[in-house]
């Protein structure tokens, strides 16, 4: 018996639809629980945690061993859908602890509640280590710099000397504050210029002062004995010519 191709075309269209309704229904059940088990089966996901630290105001902090923490956890796709991939925080407070160094152990417990129903499988680092130290103020005297050797005799800063806040190491190994280099040619038009401090680090201005006025002197504020060896300098110059 010869099978033509519209008789095969009717045997396929038969093999599709017949019983569709139950052929469907399992398909979509097979794909159901395949998908459920996709959703329950555990996968790991890392979390990056800032670290935020409260010390007490009396004290600054000068270094950290780790500004993030890497947390690996564990967990079924609902559980993980629950953490957020950003701003994640960890806070440690301080501000009852003396100046010195600190350090604290990561573990389980110290992870915010969102990690609760996963399960951590590794913290890096574990130990996180703050050093601070005591602040305090002091009075020193500004410095103005110029690119050049120019003779700071002959310009005036406003103020002549700064109080500032800082680190107790840092502050005390301080003699003077400079300003920012002023280039030669600044002066050339001008006799008064504002120019910012540089403060080094772990320290700040305690009054919020940040730029120092500078001015150049007039020639009768120069003092005498500058203008004495100006004079002499200028004379032997003179011979020197005439010779």
């Amino acid at each position: 018996m010869k099978i033509t191709t519209s008789s095969k075309q009717e045997r396929l269209k038969r093999l599709f639809t017949h019983n569709f309704r139950e052929k469907f229904l399992a398909a979509l059940c097979a794909a159901a629980a395949l998908l459920l088990s996709f959703c329950f089966k555990p996968v790991q996901q890392t979390y990056f945690l800032k670290i935020n630290s409260e010390i007490a105001p009396d004290q600054i902090l000068v270094s950290q061993n780790a500004s993030i923490i890497e947390v690996k956890a564990a967990g079924t796709f609902f559980d993980l859908r629950r953490v957020s991939l950003e701003n994640i925080e960890i806070n440690f407070d301080f501000s009852a602890e003396k100046a010195g160094e600190i350090s604290r152990t990561v573990g389980e417990n110290q992870l915010p509640s969102i990690f609760k129903n996963l399960k951590i499988e590794n913290i890096f680092p574990e130990t996180i280590i703050w050093r601070t130290e005591a602040k305090i103020e002091k009075t020193i005297p500004v410095e103005i710099v110029f690119e050049e050797d120019n003779s700071s005799k002959n310009y005036t800063a406003e103020p002549a000397e700064i109080r500032i806040t800082g680190a107790e190491t840092a502050v005390n190994g301080l003699e003077k504050i400079d300003s920012e280099k002023i280039p030669t040619n600044t002066f050339a038009d001008k006799t008064e210029i504002e120019i910012p401090l540089v403060f080094p680090r772990f320290t700040a201005s305690a009054d919020g002062t940040a730029k120092v006025k500078v001015t150049k002197k007039s020639e009768s504020e120069t003092p005498a004995e500058e203008t004495e060896t100006q004079k002499n300098e200028e004379n032997s110059e003179k011979k020197e010519t005439e010779e």
